[in-house]
């Protein structure tokens, strides 16, 4: 027994023995595996390039491509590209990648160039640790003031001459729009299109540089599309864009660009595939024959030989007058030889440049802010391509391209694009509501309850129990209690997450069939520190990452100092958004943008007769429409609530008073006046901001049809638009004020009458003198007269619409804010009263068969033989002569008494015909 106890205990130390030896051997070996293996250090190679083939827009957004090579270990890590925002402030946009062994990789990143001052530095990092940087600068950046003109074309090569190109170009659109935004500057909001004939066309000379482009290199977003003025697509496969690609080339032209289609033989293959949005010519074919000679009188320059040009056929998609372009040269040469006042004409109109409605050669189509130039043929192509006056042609043609006005000089060589930053729905985003507003009146009361207490009553009462010592522990106690108390009340009114603060624009567009949701994000950090966005590509949350950052100070060359990250954005998904060292509740702002497909109408039926309107509206959408209101020209008719799948008809009487004549007049009535002098009515602040979301979010979308044939659909919701966003890494509170557009023409069917009411067709003013001297727009209702004279109008008449009867209404009115003076007055006890004074007025209307002006009354009726009162381009002229000015001087108000003069309204036209 002992002798096996005794082998039992040899075997058990052999094996310990042999266990403490394994042991010591791997502790050993343990450390000095470990130290190779930190050891084995990360061999980068590191390549950068940006831009197109090195070149970038200076303030807009580039493609960089970062090459990798690893020639160690494995490696995971983060691409960054640090760059200046601005003299004090950098950002960084960030994208982590997985590196193999042995293996190579292109990362591939949009980002700004806001200086050509400051290069780019390119760092890779491990673990938070820089294992390889460099710095990379362009080859060449391109001004704002330059033109960028983007080529995809099988014949690239063919466009060489566009590179250096120089061009004339009207300054922001002509002398009309400039005349426009300097009333709009000065506070006179202008209702209607002004003609002027004192000077020509403000023009510039610019210089256009060339971009070829590949499928692969066409920008997928529309911040990098923002560095191309002009796109020239000409026998390319457009198949080959991705749904981003061809997405963001729509996007761009709808925001301001010039695409510029060229058709040929090889029409199919770059038509068929572009968005439908911008396809407005309807090609039915392709025909051969020689170059038209209105397209050598547009170049200068004639065709030698039998050449062909093939050229695409069909219907340009929209009413022309031919005798127009006539016309206007004919005004043209008119205003230069000195021979009087003349209209202007319009750049912002679709229009034939070359050819006519039977053979278009060259048409220009305006898209929202942008251009179409559609070509009929392939200018890369022969006989065009190897034309002498192909440069000189190029030349006119870029003359109709828009102008660019998105980039501007922050200051100090600092540029940036002003492209999708909507500033203008911050005064919305800017202010949370305040459903959570502290008890302060239960703060006050309890603070008084608590001075009664601890005052008279304890007093009274321990002085009866003659323990007036116990005064040293009853008043900290009740403090105590009431502190608490307050906060218990309060508590529930904290915010414990950061807060979302949103303003969307939801556009129904019922003829593209989709719902383009544009939104506005006011975001409110609930700590001092960091901030963190985390949110999804696909939710297309956009930023201007300069937006907070406003140092341009000047600094001596190389004197710039380093200056501090504020901004970081990391490209994985999901995409994560930095921004450092916020205050409490400072708002920071992000913008977002979706398109939904829709299908369906909303308006699905219009009908106007003997002055009356009939319309039924169907929500075929997912939204709610609250205060829904329709316009009819300046008409504006109140409809109420439409829930979705809801159908809900609408009648009105244009001559009812519940049927307003401009936009103020409805929303004074709906919310109630922007200020009183006296108190405001009860719900005042609630019924302003909802007056404030529909002004702010719709009231472009007004303006851009006031004066067509459409209908607009107005309407306020406040559902959650679904961007899933995170703010350091929680939900957030969450708000929304959104606002519903849509619009839809006001069809006639050929041969059925037509009854138009007064105040949609809206007159030009125009004037041998200059406007900002003569009158000042009062709105959409008229004008204030300044001085005597005769102020002319032009009314436009559709050209599908064959006129047999017309009126017109000629009259003054009262301003709202002269009403409201007097109300306010009224209700103050002010009893000086008020002298409204009027001017004398007469009326004419022009008579074509007589070639002189008809007086007429104020109110004139023409029910036959109309055609001695429109001319070729179906236009009626009406005049209003200011025989005297009331003289206000005499008026003053020296008895104290309110003196305002009736301002002049625009003239009515209603028409009554048959549709062509």
């Amino acid at each position: 027994m002992k002798k096996a106890l005794h082998g039992g205990w040899a075997i058990c130390s052999r094996l310990i023995a042999a266990a403490m030896v394994f042991l010591i051997a791997a502790g050993l070996l343990w450390p000095i595996e470990a130290y190779s293996a930190s050891s084995s250090k990360a061999e980068l190679e590191l390549e950068a390039k940006g831009g197109f083939d090195g070149v970038a827009r200076l303030g807009a957004y580039t493609p960089y491509r970062i090459t990798l090579v690893n020639k160690g270990r494995a490696v995971e890590g983060e691409v960054q590209l640090e760059m200046k925002i601005d003299s004090e402030n950098k950002a960084v946009f960030a994208k982590p990648f997985s590196l193999p062994e042995g293996s190579a990789k292109e990362i591939a990143i949009n980002a700004p160039v806001y200086t050509a001052r400051r290069g780019v530095h390119v760092r890779v990092l491990e673990n938070k640790k820089t294992i390889k940087e460099m710095d990379y600068t362009f080859a060449r950046l391109i001004p704002p003031d330059y033109k960028t003109i983007g080529v995809l074309s099988s014949d690239n090569p063919a466009y060489g001459y566009l590179n250096g190109i120089e061009f004339t170009q009207p300054l922001e659109g002509g002398a009309d729009d400039e005349k426009l935004r300097v009333m709009r500057a000065s506070g006179a909001y202008v209702s209607s299109a002004v003609s002027v004939s004192e000077d020509r066309l403000p023009e510039k000379d610019t210089e256009g540089v060339l971009i070829p482009l590949t499928a692969e290199e066409m920008p997928g977003d529309i911040k990098t599309l923002e560095s191309f003025d002009v796109l020239v697509v000409s026998n390319f496969d457009t198949s080959s864009l991705t749904a981003e690609q061809t997405g963001a080339l729509e996007s761009w032209v709808e925001n301001g660009g010039t695409l510029i289609l060229g058709m040929g033989v090889n029409w199919e293959k770059t038509y068929n595939s572009l968005p439908a949005a911008l396809k407005k010519f309807s090609v039915m074919g392709v025909k051969s024959a020689p170059p038209p000679v209105k397209l050598s009188d547009f170049s200068g320059a004639g065709f030698s030989g039998g050449l062909k040009l093939d050229m695409a056929t069909g219907d340009i998609g929209f009413d022309y007058v031919p005798e127009q372009k006539e016309a206007e040269a004919a005004a043209g040469e008119a205003e230069l030889n000195g021979k009087g006042p003349v209209m202007i004409p319009g750049l912002h109109k679709n229009d034939i440049l070359v050819g006519n409605e039977a053979e278009p050669v060259v048409v220009k189509y305006v898209h929202k802010e942008g251009r179409i130039l559609f070509l009929a043929f392939d200018p890369g192509m022969e006989p065009f391509a190897g034309w002498d006056g192909k440069e000189a042609f190029f030349g006119k043609l870029l003359y109709h391209s828009t102008e660019n006005n998105r980039f501007q000089e922050r200051g100090s060589g600092y540029f940036s694009s002003n492209y999708n930053n909507q500033y203008y729905t911050e005064n919305l985003t800017s202010q949370v509501p305040e459903d959570k507003k502290p008890p302060f009146l239960f703060m006050f009361v309890t603070i008084a309850v608590y001075i009664a207490i601890v005052g008279p009553i304890m007093y009274m009462f321990l002085k009866k129990k003659d323990r007036r010592d116990l005064s040293w522990l009853a008043i900290p106690a009740a403090a105590l209690a009431c502190l608490l108390l307050i906060y218990v009340v309060g508590f529930r009114t904290r915010y414990s997450t950061a807060v979302l603060n949103t303003a969307s624009i939801i556009n129904l567009d019922t003829v593209n069939q989709k719902t383009d949701i544009t939104t506005g994000m006011g975001i409110f950090n609930n700590k001092r520190g960091d901030l963190k966005l985390t949110y999804s590509k696909d939710s297309n949350i956009d930023f201007d990452i300069t937006r907070n950052a406003y140092n341009y100070n000047s600094y001596p060359a190389g004197k710039e100092p380093e200056g501090r990250v504020v901004g970081k954005l990391v490209l994985s998904e999901p995409f994560e958004y930095e921004l450092y060292d916020v205050a409490m509740w400072e708002p920071r702002n992000v913008e977002a943008r979706k398109t939904l497909p829709m299908d369906g109408s909303l308006l699905q039926s219009v009908h106007i007769k003997d002055g009356k309107f009939k319309a039924v509206i169907k929500n075929i959408t997912q939204y709610e429409f609250n205060d829904v209101f329709l316009s009819v020209g300046l008409n504006f008719i109140g409809v109420g609530d439409i829930l979705p799948g809801q159908e809900k008809p609408v009648e009105a009487d244009f001559n009812s008073k519940d049927v307003y004549k401009d936009l103020q007049n409805y929303l004074d009535a709906k919310y109630g006046r922007a200020g009183y002098g006296t108190k405001p009515p009860p719900g005042y602040f609630e019924n302003m901001r909802k007056r404030n979301a529909v002004e702010t979010l719709v009231g472009n979308q007004y303006l851009n049809i006031r004066g067509e044939l459409k209908v607009g659909l107005y309407a306020l919701n406040y559902q959650d638009m679904g961007y899933d966003l995170m703010i350091n890494g929680k939900k957030p509170q969450t708000y929304n004020t959104n606002a519903v557009f849509s619009s839809g023409d006001m069809r006639f069917e050929k041969g059925g009458e037509v009854e138009i009411p007064s105040g949609i067709i809206i007159p030009e003013l125009i004037q041998d003198y200059g406007i900002e001297q003569s009158v000042r727009m009062d709105g959409d209702s008229g004008i204030r007269v300044m001085r005597e004279g005769d102020i002319d109008f032009t009314f436009s008449i559709p050209s599908g619409i064959q006129v047999a009867e017309f009126s017109l209404r000629f009259g003054t009115y009262l301003p709202l804010g002269v009403k409201y003076a007097i109300e306010d007055m009224k209700q103050q006890g002010n009893n000086a009263g008020a002298k409204i004074l009027q001017n004398q007025y007469e009326y004419y209307i022009y008579n074509r068969a007589t070639d002189s002006w008809e007086k007429v009354p104020d109110t004139y009726e023409q029910l036959k033989d109309v055609g001695r009162y429109i001319d070729g381009k179906n236009t009626i002229k009406a005049r209003v002569r200011v025989v005297k000015l009331a003289d206000e001087k005499a008026e003053e108000n020296y008895d104290g008494s309110y003196v305002e003069t009736e301002r002049l309204a625009f003239p009515g036209l209603q028409i009554k015909g048959v549709a062509r």
